[in-house]
């Protein structure tokens, strides 16, 4: 679970479709307004694992999730060969919903956790 900066909006990743649920906050409740995939379209559905962690920029303007798995290829009856280790890079949108932008290759496997380091220039995962 992710929060902005300024509180008012909630994001919360599911580990295990790959979703990612945005909520706003009214009057101490979450009130859920958009759930969306974190992965790309046309992308196969990452199995055996899935959303890992999902995080907030501090400037609030992006949102990170980090995803783990393997994929299945139909032609391969071993999905584990085919490591799915990406994240997905999120836009928000000034009402608080986002945009999925792109899944980059998280430079290793297993991406568990992530961080934004000090100058907000860097996303920095931890992997297996």
């Amino acid at each position: 679970m992710a929060f902005t900066p300024d509180g008012a909006f909630t994001y919360i990743l599911g580990e295990l479709d790959n979703s990612v649920t945005c909520c706003r906050h009214a009057d101490g409740v979450l009130e859920e307004f958009q759930s969306l995939s974190s992965l790309t379209e046309g992308t196969p559905h990452a199995t055996a694992g899935g959303g890992a962690e999902i995080i907030c920029h501090p400037s609030g303007k992006w949102v990170y999730a980090t995803i783990r798995g393997t994929r299945a290829v139909a032609e391969d009856p071993y999905p584990h060969n085919h490591a799915f280790n990406t994240i997905a890079v999120f836009a928000v949108q000034p009402d608080g919903s986002l945009s999925l932008l792109e899944n980059v290759e998280s430079g290793g496997n297993m991406p568990w956790v992530s961080t934004v380091q000090p100058l907000h220039l860097r996303l920095l995962p931890a992997r297996r």
